[in-house]
């Protein structure tokens, strides 16, 4: 968020629910609401007076094990179901859990939202490092149709 004009600072709570930001142009939210929709998020504005003033805010270096609790709580809401649908044993399972929470990871930290338009290239970036990652241990068509189901699963 930090790179989009207008916008000083951002930090994230640690259940990664709340995005705070500093606006140096108010002009900017607009903007920022689009990038985060485009990502998949709804966003709306909330008064400093309705959050918890002993919130904790990641920026920097936490963001980054933000990143990665991120990419197991997808990695949890799309593997299992995707195993039970393929009755893939559990230990492939599991092990497929790993692959794609890290290349989710490796994805998120490599590829900075520099732009709105950079939300469709990090899902794209993101879907292509999974299903490279999965297709060693499911095939070429499962592997897609993992990368699919980030998109897809209900979450």
């Amino acid at each position: 968020m930090e790179v989009i004009d207008g916008v000083r600072s951002a930090g994230i709570d640690h259940a990664g629910e709340l995005l705070r930001l500093d606006l140096g142009d108010r002009g900017a939210l607009e903007h920022v609401h689009r990038v985060l929709a485009e990502l998949g998020y709804a966003a709306q504005e909330v008064p400093d007076a309705e959050i918890a003033a002993d919130l904790r805010w990641h920026r920097g270096s936490g963001v980054r094990e933000l990143s990665w609790e991120e990419a197991q709580v997808i990695a949890r809401r799309v593997v299992p179901p995707f195993g039970r649908r393929h009755r893939l044993r559990r230990s492939l399972a599991e092990r497929l859990l790993d692959v794609v929470a890290a290349a989710l990871y490796e994805c998120f930290i490599g590829h900075p939202l520099a732009e709105a338009s950079a939300a469709a290239a990090l899902r794209d970036a993101c879907s292509r490092a999974v299903e490279q990652a999965a297709r060693a241990l499911v095939g070429d068509e499962l592997a897609r149709e993992l990368s699919d189901a980030l998109w897809t699963e209900p979450g």
